[in-house]
């Protein structure tokens, strides 16, 4: 039997029934236990997974059961989007509280929480600051991207397939929320939002009622914005000092394959954005390096990851199989660092298994071509897995500005009364030489800023940057990634 240290939450509240705290720990182990039990069955069924102990990873493939089945999930990282999102900010608080006493917290047995804390918390915790824990102060005992999160918001946040307007937006230093992607054959797009739009109000055609932008904040106005498939909103928008009050969006499924854009640029290089690692995004991935190379823009490929928060590890992860050659035993390397271990990721390249003869059957596709990766100060998460272990595996060059610099893992745990737990659950390191970036960012090897006009207002400023992202003619960032990657064509033809 596991031991376990005295907690300082012993009494209970007169004529009161509370489990024992021995019940609590079998009840939070039988969990645990059968979590475990589903993530390894996954791993056996998966094509994608080469090593056992992928329990982190195997996550994203249980985000979508895990509130079916009672398990968990991992969080989707901090995302600035309409697609799936949660806030960079400390985990959401609910604002309807149940009673709480000495024992309990929003309702659940305080014991239930420390004892997952405990079990899975990353770093050590100083039990002084949490000896009277409450909704108000849990985060106080935790990191930043850890704490208590009520119900709903979180189901409807991490959710990955469902309906909405297909943009995704950010919220600006200033408050304000801009657009800062709006990809092709989506309602957004159909109804003319654009990149650099910054939203004025918002309103659902259930209510009728305006709500200005400016009042939310990013979660809030994400929750808004998403709602039931064919239910429609209206946006007003202002765009280069003019008011806009767009046509009536109706909300449409969105897949996770059709939240990015690519474009051929000239002298065969193909360019990519990802504002986002949504599910699926990854076939998606794969059908476009395929258009590319029939077209012949995959002489040099320029990524950018600029803007992007992160999402599904998953996703990131299948994406970087891309760079390895197909029958290579080369791998590219990820370290995640426990509480009470340590497990070793090695990625193979993107393959498929044949269902006759149960065996791994190549993609057929393997990017070997000069690459850059664009980054900034809100490439992050996910996006930052992706951005330097191919750089530190030698695949990528990185232009643009410091990253965020987050490279630590949470996953989401179920509380006994339908709310949820949100821990740091892991530390990533990158590489075969263990590149530690958390907190530290990833430093470009060409660093080349976006220049802040004299007399120019922060949403002006964000405006126009984000209206001009990926732009071959005033977009900097990329227009010296063109040049570096113009100058290797050359090298590489003449010789």
């Amino acid at each position: 039997m596991t031991e376990y240290p005295p907690f300082p939450f012993e009494k209970s509240e007169a004529g009161q029934t509370l489990e024992s705290k021995e019940e609590i720990r079998k009840r939070i182990d039988a969990l645990i236990t059968k979590e475990d039990a589903m993530i390894q069955e996954l791993i056996a069924k998966n094509p994608y997974i080469k090593n056992k102990h992928f329990e982190q990873l195997l996550t994203a493939i249980v985000l979508t059961t895990a509130l079916a089945v009672g398990g968990m999930k991992e969080s989707l990282g901090e995302s600035a989007t309409a697609f799936a999102a949660e806030s960079s900010a400390p985990a959401v608080v609910s604002a309807e509280k149940a009673p709480e006493t000495q024992n309990e917290l929003g309702g659940v047995p305080i014991i239930e929480i420390q004892s997952l804390i405990e079990k899975r918390y990353l770093y050590p915790v100083d039990t002084s600051q949490c000896r009277t824990l409450s909704l108000e102060n849990i985060s106080s005992c935790l990191d930043e991207y850890s704490g208590y999160e009520s119900p709903e918001p979180q189901k409807r946040l991490t959710s990955g397939d469902y309906s909405g307007v297909g943009a995704f937006f950010k919220k600006n230093t200033d408050g304000k929320i801009f657009v800062f992607d709006v990809p092709e054959e989506l309602p957004a797009t159909r109804a003319g939002l654009r990149r650099g739009d910054r939203v004025i109000s918002i309103r659902n055609a259930e209510d009728q009622t305006e709500l200005m932008a400016d009042d939310f904040s990013l979660d809030n106005f994400l929750l808004t914005i998403r709602g039931k498939e064919k239910s429609k909103v209206w946006l007003t928008v202002e765009r280069e000092g003019a008011i806009i009050a767009l046509p009536v969006i109706e909300r449409a499924h969105i897949l996770g394959q059709r939240t990015f854009s690519r474009q051929e640029l000239p002298n065969g290089i193909g360019y990519v954005r990802f504002p986002y690692f949504m599910p699926f995004v990854a076939d998606g991935f794969e059908e476009t390096l395929k258009q590319l190379q029939e077209t012949g823009h995959l002489r040099a490929l320029v990524l950018d990851l600029r803007e992007n928060q992160g999402g599904l590890q998953n996703e990131a992860f299948r994406i970087m199989r891309y760079f390895v050659a197909s029958g290579n035993p080369e791998e590219i390397i990820i370290t995640k660092q426990y509480k009470d271990r340590e497990t070793v990721i090695r990625l193979e390249n993107a393959y498929v298994m044949d269902a006759q003869s149960n065996t791994k059957m190549g993609s057929g596709i393997s990017i070997q071509c000069p690459t850059i990766i664009l980054i900034n100060n809100r490439t992050k998460s996910s996006s930052e897995i992706v951005a330097d272990v191919l750089h530190e595996s030698g695949r990528a060059i990185l232009v643009g500005t410091q990253s965020s610099g987050k490279a630590v893992e949470q996953t989401t745990f179920p509380l006994s009364n339908g709310a949820y737990l949100k821990l740091t659950t892991a530390k990533l390191l990158y590489g075969e030489r263990r590149h530690d970036i958390h907190t530290k960012g990833i430093i470009p090897d060409v660093s080349i800023a976006w220049e802040k006009k004299d007399g120019q207002s922060d949403a002006e400023f964000m405006a126009e940057h984000l209206k001009n992202l990926g732009n071959p003619e005033k977009d900097p960032q990329l227009k010296k990634a063109l040049e570096i990657l113009q100058e290797k064509i050359t090298q590489s033809s003449a010789q």
